[in-house]
């Protein structure tokens, strides 16, 4: 089983196939995980993945299942002649091409755009796991035609639920965002957003951790100091020890994505917002709506300053409609991507295609 790489603790994607790797473990299943690690993201990684990726698929040959897991689709292309020759190969895509040009970065369209996307799926025939129902749409329409469909999964016993948020003595009323900083993610959006709700709420804090990945914290800490709103927004760099016990000390959850891409779908944060019972407001992107049901299991919005205040003032201002949420989110979550049910759903899937 392999990733094309690891950031630190950063990477969810990796972070997930390890947690695959060990539950399969558990199950009596021999599995061997491999991926190059990196200690910070940059775009030389790509082009020192693709050599060690390699290596490690030539390393793979006697396995009964070849699992590898690519960011998107197009970084395919160049091992399509390798991938081949492998037995019993299967693929897991976590990331959506482009399929518009409203976009941050002309080198992610040029490398993840529909194009590139339909020649890695030409006359590809190897079994594609998914995790987005939205995603398998997206790349049977690009050509892929052997896409299967398995949920992402949560740890519902490391992710407690909590059915009321731990309060502090300052008795704030606190908004969560943990992530990265990169333009598609959302967050200046949300920062734009504080001051409609501070307004309503003086004691509002958002809290945004940020991981590390993502090159816009001068531009982040620019907009907060232009907005004035310093005391109502506080950024901490690094990677939280203990992410259970910070989202139960949060009232709201945020995920205000401005694009699928560069995050696994549904995001991993999304679904342990909501297996601890947070309500989290989200923007309609990807996959999230079909995690989320508006006023149901969560909060959806458009991705406007404007939109995501609101959403967080739908919570703020109706305190059984929040308390609903957290147990409807919970219950989606136990029901859905626990992953004990998940699981077997992956072990089926390899026995089919031993």
């Amino acid at each position: 089983m392999g990733s094309f790489f690891i950031v630190k603790y950063a990477e969810g994607i990796s972070r997930y196939v390890e947690k695959l790797q060990s539950l399969l473990v558990e199950e009596g299943i021999e599995c061997d995980f491999s991926a190059p690690t990196y200690n910070f993201y940059s775009r030389s990684i790509y082009p020192r993945s693709y050599l060690s990726f390699m290596h490690l698929m030539k390393t793979m040959g006697n396995s009964d299942i070849v699992h590898l897991h690519f960011p998107i689709a197009p970084l395919i292309i160049p091992f399509k002649r390798t991938l081949r020759n492998q037995k019993s190969l299967v693929v897991q895509i976590w990331n959506h091409p482009y399929i518009s040009r409203n976009v941050f970065d002309l080198w992610h369209y040029l490398v993840n755009s529909k194009t590139l996307t339909s020649l890695a799926l030409k006359d590809f025939n190897s079994p594609i796991i998914v995790s987005s129902l939205h995603l398998q749409r997206t790349l049977k329409d690009m050509g892929g035609n052997n896409v299967h469909y398995i949920p992402a999964g949560v740890d519902v016993e490391n992710f407690p639920f909590f059915p009321n948020p731990i309060k502090n003595e300052d008795d704030q009323f606190n908004i969560l965002y943990y992530g990265h900083l990169t333009k598609w993610k959302g967050v200046n959006n949300l920062i734009e957003a504080i001051p409609t709700v501070a307004k309503e709420e003086p004691s509002t804090k958002l809290k945004i951790i940020w991981t590390g990945h993502g090159g816009s914290y001068v531009e982040t800490m620019n907009l907060v100091r232009r907005l004035g709103i310093q005391k109502h927004v506080v950024i901490k760099r690094g990677i939280c020890k203990d992410i259970p016990s910070l989202l139960a000390h949060c009232d709201i959850g945020i995920l205000p994505m401005l694009s699928p891409i560069a995050t696994a779908s549904p995001p991993r944060t999304l679904l342990e917002m909501m297996s601890v019972g947070l309500p989290v407001v989200a923007t309609r992107i990807g996959g999230v709506s079909e995690i989320i049901t508006h006023k149901k299991t969560g909060i959806l919005t458009d991705v406007s300053p404007k939109s995501i205040a609101e959403g967080i003032l739908s919570l703020l201002f109706n305190k059984s409609l929040a308390k609903k949420i957290r147990f409807a989110a919970r219950r989606y979550i136990v029901e859905n991507h626990d992953w004990q049910k998940v699981l077997p759903l992956y072990v089926k899937f390899y026995e089919a295609n031993l």
